[in-house]
C-alpha cells in the first residue's frame, strides 16, 4: 500500500515536471515566431495571473480609510479596476473588429490588444506604493 502511494506521488511529480517543461518550450517557441492566437492567449493567461497578484498586493498597500476630504484608497482602486476591465474588453473588441479578415485574424488582433493593455496595467499596479 505504501509503495503504491509512493509510486503515485512520483508519477504525479514526473507528469507535473513534463507539463512544466512543455509549457516552457511552448513559451520559447512563441517568442521565436510571429504572433499566433495560441501564443497570445498563453501570454494573456500569464499576465492575468500577474495582474491578479499585483492587484491584491496593491490593495494591501492602500489605506482603507483616509481623511474626511480624501476618498478611500482601496475603494478607488477597486472602482478603477472594474472600469479598466470593462474598458479593456470593449476597446479590444473594437480593435479586433477593425482588422477584418478571418475570425482568427480578428481574435488575434483583439488578444494582442488585451495583452498590451494588461502589460500597462501590471506596471501601474506594481507602481502603487503605500500612502503615508
Amino acid at each position: 500500500m505504501k509503495n503504491a502511494l509512493t509510486t503515485r506521488v512520483l508519477v504525479r511529480g514526473a507528469v507535473a515536471i513534463i507539463f512544466a517543461s512543455l509549457a516552457a518550450q511552448a513559451r520559447a517557441k512563441c517568442d521565436e515566431q510571429a504572433p499566433t492566437l495560441a501564443c497570445a492567449k498563453a501570454e494573456y493567461d500569464a499576465l492575468d495571473k500577474d495582474i491578479n497578484a499585483a492587484y491584491k498586493h496593491a490593495l494591501t498597500l492602500l489605506p482603507e480609510t483616509s481623511g474626511a476630504e480624501a476618498p478611500k484608497g482601496r475603494e478607488q482602486l477597486k472602482k478603477s479596476q472594474r472600469v479598466w476591465l470593462q474598458y479593456k474588453e470593449e476597446h479590444c473588441e473594437v480593435v479586433g473588429g477593425q482588422h477584418g479578415g478571418s475570425e482568427d485574424d480578428m481574435s488575434l488582433a483583439a488578444e494582442l490588444c488585451e495583452v498590451a493593455l494588461q502589460k500597462e496595467r501590471l506596471q501601474f499596479l506594481k507602481g502603487i506604493h503605500e500612502v503615508k
